[in-house]
């Protein structure tokens, strides 16, 4: 059973009174609540914290998962659940800077205490960076012991190269019924030879591996100058595309939108999709990094990042012109603005190529996207006086054939 704490908090978050949910879930982990902890990171990092209430935050934080909650949480929600919150918690930012290098060590740590999931984040994170020697050398060991992700990243290679790792060979049949990207991913590598296990390849240093998950600065290619509208080619690599579709599936639900009228989300015609929001206490590193990359293509900070989504849109279905900054109704929403500001950014990130039509679309500017796999879209919804920028409306486009998947992050500015 819940307790008053927790309670108190899910109420006041329900109802937007963000410091006060953060207050109650705190004092729950303060008062030794092992089930606040994941809600109370959520709910500051949805309250955009800074300064002395997020280190406050970020204290209590620390204090649970590495102190006295630990033995509880070992039973609560098992020690690896522990250890992977509290590396994203590290490498997030939340109350001082984010620290990646003692976020990737820390995993990597976890990973030689025999925690396969650490290792499989570390792999992901090598990929993502372009050490793809190391990422293979950490990839084959965890498909051999059957670790359908591990597996899913193997074949997602081989398509590339053209090659398949003879590990994930005879495994493909069985992921084609278990993953979400099965079918698809046993198709991609039809008909490609198998490649020998590769030779043992070092795998870099924390601080080597954080530096070259962010030292490059994305390449753009600017579609509109006022309002901007800038592509990304390439921002995430595919393996993490599959990896990010497949960690929403258990979130999916019906797309809503935001009613004036009565304050609440309700599902309408005029969006019709699946979208799943990944709460960041539900994060690994390897979801971290891309949500990174997308405020980094913003030019923002962590703390300004609402959020990540994934939305999936079936044949026939599509998000109708509209606008991503918030119109005040002197309710939640002008709440909020005054917490947070409006959302100055979005960014979109593809994560599938296997259907057609689906184009973003600005139909003022004449303008449209599509992207492929890891492209990555980035606009500005205000313009230069900070109001909402009427030019920036943009739609969905109906999906023809085939499933549209897309990663998308909201920005405020503040």
């Amino acid at each position: 059973m819940a307790s008053p704490l927790l309670d108190d908090g899910y109420t006041a978050w329900r109802e937007g009174r963000m410091e006060d949910a953060v207050a109650a879930l705190q004092s729950g982990v303060a008062a030794g609540e092992a089930a606040a902890i994941a809600p109370l990171f959520d709910a500051a990092l949805e309250a955009g914290l800074t300064g002395d209430a997020a280190a406050s935050v970020r204290a209590t934080l620390d204090s649970a998962l590495e102190g006295p909650l630990a033995p509880v949480l070992d039973q609560a929600a098992g020690q690896r659940a522990a250890a992977r919150l509290g590396a994203v918690v590290l490498a997030s930012g939340l109350g001082r800077a984010g620290d990646w290098p003692g976020a990737i060590a820390a995993r990597q740590s976890d990973h030689e205490r025999g925690d396969l999931r650490a290792g499989l984040e570390i792999a992901l994170l090598c990929e993502l960076a372009g050490f793809t020697g190391a990422a293979l050398s950490l990839l084959e060991p965890l498909a051999r012991s059957g670790q359908g992700e591990a597996i899913a990243a193997l074949l997602r290679l081989g398509a590339q190269r053209g090659e398949v790792s003879e590990v994930a060979v005879p495994h493909a049949p069985a992921l084609a019924r278990a993953h979400p990207l099965g079918p698809a991913l046993q198709q991609a590598i039809s008909g490609l030879p198998a490649a020998a296990a590769s030779a043992p390849c070092p795998v870099p240093d924390a601080q080597a591996l954080a530096d070259a998950l962010f030292a490059r600065e994305p390449e753009r290619e600017t579609l509109h100058d006022a309002p901007r509208i800038q592509t990304a080619p390439g921002l995430i690599s595919a393996v993490l595309s599959d990896y990010l579709t497949a960690a929403s599936v258990p979130f999916l639900h019906t797309a809503t939108i935001f009613d004036p009228d009565t304050g609440e989300q309700r599902p309408d015609e005029y969006r019709r999709s699946l979208t799943a929001s990944l709460p960041p206490s539900a994060m690994d590193l390897p979801a971290l990094a891309i949500r990174d990359r997308m405020l980094t293509l913003a030019g923002a900070q962590s703390h300004q990042s609402e959020p990540l989504a994934v939305l999936v849109y079936q044949p026939g279905q599509e998000y109708r012109p509209h606008f991503d900054f918030i119109a005040p109704d002197g309710g939640r929403a002008s709440d909020d603005l005054a917490r947070r500001g409006q959302r100055a950014h979005t960014v979109l990130v593809k994560l599938n190529e296997e259907h057609t039509g689906g184009a973003t679309s600005f139909p003022r500017l004449d303008v449209a996207w599509q992207g492929r796999r890891g492209d990555a879209l980035v606009f500005d919804n205000l313009d230069a006086a900070g109001k909402g920028e009427k030019a920036s409306l943009h739609a969905g486009l109906p999906v023809e054939t085939g499933t549209k998947i897309l990663a998308s992050l909201w920005v405020r500015e503040r």
